[in-house]
């Protein structure tokens, strides 16, 4: 992932980081009303599908926060 990311421009780098970001504020919001659904079997694997979907979601955000800090011109 990181060498795909690498091969975009700033430009291109910070559109990709915003939506990251939008995407990361959606699935947040997604799970807390998942899991504060009253009266509503859940399964277990549902709290660990959102932590892995959020973990992944913050590690391309900073994978791309790192590729932007080494384009930045000085």
């Amino acid at each position: 992932m990181k060498d795909k990311l690498e091969r975009l421009e700033q430009g291109e780098l910070e559109k990709r980081l915003a939506k990251k970001r939008e995407e990361y504020q959606e699935v947040e919001a997604e799970r807390k009303f998942v899991l504060q659904q009253t009266g509503r079997h859940l399964p277990g694997t549902a709290r660990e599908r959102y932590a892995l979907d959020l973990k992944e979601i913050r590690d391309e955000i900073r994978i791309i926060r790192a590729l932007l800090q080494a384009k930045k011109p000085d």
